[in-house]
C-alpha cells in the first residue's frame, strides 16, 4: 500500500481535529435548542389548561347568574368570556344582546300534577283548538317501557289527569309524540318499530272511531339508515319538516358515535308531498341549520312562521328556543333566527315545545325550579303574538238527507292567482277543519265522485275573523228525483254590475267539467237572483242579466248554446228570509238546475 502524500496527511488531520474540536459544541447547541423547545410546548399547553379552566369557571358564574335571573352579573362576565377567547367573541356578545333586551311580560305557568309527575315529560303537542295536549314521558308508571306517548284533556279551562294513550302506538320500545296535522286526525311519532329502517323513524298514525291506529313507517325517502325524528307537517298537507343527521347536514357529516352536541348534529330538512309520495329532502340552508343541532321545527299555520330549537345559534343553554320568518315562496330563504329570550330559555335543554293557533302561548318542556321532576311541562303566556292571525273554517260535509259523507275532497284556493292551496277530506263523521292565513281571499270546494260539488268563499283580505262554521251538502244527481238537480254556483259581480269577475273563473271552469260529465243533462237553467233592495223591476233585470253573463262563458268554453238557458228572478226565490245584511249576501246568487234529461223532461 502506497503510503498517503505528506500533503494529503495533513488535511485529513485537520479536517479530523476540526471535527473533534466543534462535535460537542453541535451537540449542546441541539440540546440546548431541545431544552428550550420543551418548556415552550409545556407553557402552551399550560396556558391552554388555564384558558379551560377560567373558561369553565367564568362559564359557572354566568349559569349561575342566569338562573338566579341577574343578567346585569352575567353580562359583566359573558364581557369577561369573550376577552379570554378572542375567536369566539361575536358569538358570546350575541348571547349578551338577549340578556340585555328589556324585560317582556310574559306568565309561565307550571301544567300541575295532572300532567307532570317526579319523571321526565317533554315534547307537547297541542292541538289546534288547545283543549288536547300530547306529550312524551319515560319510564312513567302506567307506562309499556321506555318513552311513551300520554295525552291530556282541558276542561273548563283546566288540565285532567293525564293518561297513557295505549296500544297500538306504545309499545316495549321508545315512542314519542312529535306532531298532529291540522284537524288533529293524523299523528306524527317518532318510533323504533319493527320495520325501521335505522336508529329511529318517523310514524303516523289516524285517528279513527274507535281511537288511534296502528303506526305506519313513513318510508323512504324521508325515512334513512339514519337518525329522523321531530316531523312537522304544514296545515296544507303539502309539506313536511322533520329533523335527521343524515349526510348532507350544514358541516362535516359525524355519526353519532363520534359527535354528540348535545343531540348530534342534526339538521331540519324538508320535503314536498306529490303525486307519488314525498320528494327527495332538501335541507333548509345555513340560515336556520348550523355545525350543532336543530331540532323540534313548527311550522305555524299561518305559512310563514318557523318555530325550532338549536344549540348552535347564540343562546342561553344546551338548547334554545328560537322562531324565524319565512322569506317569498322559497323553503331556503329566512329571517335571521331570533331567540325567544331569557324569559323561557335556560342554561338546560329547552325543546319540545308547541304553539296553538292562537299565537299567543307557548307549550315547552323545561328543567325549572320548583318543578315536579327531571323535566316538566310549562305553558308561557306571550304579551304580543309571534305568528299571524289564522282563520279556522270548520263544518260537516253531508247529503240531501243530512247524512255524513266520508273522504270528500275538501280544496281551497287563491281567488286572485287560482293557485290551489290546500287539500284534506272529510272524516267518518262527515267532518272537516281547514285553516287559512289571512291576506287572502279564498274559495274552498268539496267533492267527490258521482257527487255535486259545492263551493264557498271566504274573504280575509282585510278583515279578520277566528272561525267560520259552515255545513257543506253534496247532491247526487238522480234521474228521479228533481230535488238533486240543482246547486248554487260561487260566482261574484261588483255591486250593480252584470259582468263576472275574474274570481268567478274556477267555479265556473269546474261548473264546465261538470256538465261535460253528464251528456244527459240535456237542458239546464242559468238562474239569477237579487237581495230585496231595489225595485223588483230593477232586480229582475239585473239578475237575468248576470245568467246571461253566465251563460255567455259557458258558451264560449265549450257547450251547447241549445243545452243552455238563463232566468232572472230578482227576490222572488230567497233562500233566507230576512233583511240582515248577512241573508242579503246569501240571496245574491246564480244557481244551476236541470230541467231537462235526456227523453225526460223535469217541470
Amino acid at each position: 500500500m502506497r503510503p498517503l502524500p505528506q500533503r494529503s496527511v495533513a488535511i485529513f488531520t485537520f479536517l479530523i481535529a476540526f471535527a473533534i474540536l466543534h462535535l460537542p459544541r453541535t451537540c449542546l447547541r441541539e440540546k440546548r435548542a431541545a431544552n428550550h423547545a420543551a418548556p415552550m410546548q409545556v407553557s402552551k399547553q399550560n396556558i391552554n389548561k388555564q384558558t379551560r379552566t377560567a373558561e369553565k369557571a367564568l362559564q359557572k358564574k354566568i349559569d349561575r347568574y342566569i338562573e338566579e335571573q341577574k343578567w346585569d352579573s352575567a353580562v359583566v362576565f359573558l364581557g369577561k368570556l369573550a376577552d379570554l377567547i378572542p375567536d369566539k367573541k361575536k358569538f358570546i356578545e350575541k348571547k349578551i344582546e338577549i340578556l340585555l333586551r328589556p324585560a317582556r311580560e310574559v306568565t309561565i305557568f307550571n301544567l300541575g300534577e295532572a300532567v307532570n309527575s317526579e319523571y321526565g315529560e317533554y315534547f307537547p303537542v297541542i292541538a289546534v283548538d288547545d283543549n288536547s295536549l300530547f306529550f312524551t314521558a319515560r319510564d312513567r308508571p302506567g307506562g309499556y317501557g321506555g318513552e311513551d306517548i300520554w295525552c291530556t284533556i282541558k276542561i273548563n279551562g283546566v288540565w285532567q289527569k293525564a293518561f297513557n294513550i295505549g296500544k297500538p302506538l306504545n309499545s316495549a320500545q321508545h315512542e314519542a309524540a312529535v306532531n298532529l296535522s291540522a284537524d288533529s286526525t293524523i299523528a306524527f311519532i317518532y318510533g323504533n318499530y319493527s320495520d325501521s329502517y335505522g336508529n329511529g323513524d318517523i310514524y303516523y298514525a289516524e285517528l279513527g272511531s274507535d281511537g288511534w291506529g296502528k303506526a305506519k313507517n313513513l318510508g323512504p325517502p324521508i325515512n334513512t339508515p339514519f337518525f329522523e325524528s321531530d316531523a312537522c307537517m304544514s296545515s296544507d298537507g303539502r309539506t313536511m319538516f322533520f329533523v335527521s343527521d343524515r349526510p348532507g347536514v350544514v358541516g362535516e357529516f359525524k355519526p353519532k358515535t363520534e359527535y354528540r352536541h348535545p343531540f348530534y348534529n342534526s339538521d331540519i330538512f324538508v320535503a314536498f308531498k306529490t303525486d307519488s309520495g314525498w320528494s327527495e329532502p332538501i335541507n333548509l340552508g345555513e340560515t336556520i341549520n348550523t355545525v350543532a343541532c336543530e331540532r323540534g321545527p313548527l311550522f305555524h299555520p299561518d305559512g310563514r312562521t318557523l318555530f325550532f330549537c338549536s344549540s348552535g345559534h347564540p343562546g342561553l343553554g344546551d338548547l334554545d328556543l328560537f322562531v324565524s320568518y319565512r322569506i317569498g315562496d322559497g323553503w331556503t330563504n329566512w329571517t335571521e333566527p331570533k331567540n325567544l329570550g331569557k324569559e323561557i330559555n335556560t342554561i338546560h335543554k329547552d325543546w319540545g315545545f308547541s304553539v296553538p293557533l292562537s299565537g299567543d302561548k307557548v307549550y315547552f318542556s323545561s328543567v325549572r325550579d320548583g318543578g315536579f321532576g327531571r323535566s316538566d311541562i310549562y305553558v308561557m303566556h306571550l304579551a304580543e303574538k309571534l305568528t299571524d292571525p289564522v282563520t279556522v273554517v270548520s263544518g260537516k260535509v253531508t247529503d240531501r238527507h243530512g247524512a255524513p259523507i266520508e273522504k270528500v275532497q275538501i280544496t281551497w284556493e287563491d281567488l286572485e292567482s287560482f293557485k290551489i292551496l290546500g287539500v284534506t277530506h272529510s272524516r267518518k263523521n262527515g267532518d272537516y277543519t281547514i285553516l287559512l292565513p289571512s291576506g287572502r281571499w279564498y274559495s274552498y270546494t268539496a267533492s267527490k265522485d258521482s257527487f255535486i260539488f259545492a263551493s264557498k268563499d271566504v274573504d280575509l283580505r282585510e278583515d279578520h275573523v277566528a272561525n267560520v262554521e259552515c255545513d257543506l251538502h253534496l247532491h247526487r244527481p238522480n234521474r228521479d228525483d228533481i230535488a238533486l238537480s240543482s246547486a248554487l254556483l260561487n260566482v261574484f259581480f261588483d255591486i250593480n254590475k252584470s259582468t263576472l269577475r275574474p274570481e268567478s273563473r274556477s267555479e265556473l271552469d269546474r261548473f264546465l267539467r261538470l256538465l261535460e260529465a253528464h251528456p244527459e243533462w240535456e237542458k239546464i237553467e242559468i238562474g239569477g237572483h237579487t237581495c230585496d233592495l231595489g225595485s223588483q223591476e230593477y232586480n229582475r233585470k239585473l239578475s237575468s242579466e248576470r245568467a246571461a253573463s253566465v251563460v255567455k262563458y259557458l258558451i264560449k268554453h265549450g257547450i251547447s248554446k241549445d243545452r243552455l238557458v238563463s232566468k232572472g228572478y230578482g227576490f222572488e226565490k230567497p233562500l233566507i228570509h230576512g233583511f240582515t245584511e248577512a241573508a242579503r249576501k246569501q240571496n245574491r246568487r246564480v244557481e244551476f238546475r236541470v230541467i231537462k234529461l235526456q227523453h225526460r223532461k223535469i217541470e
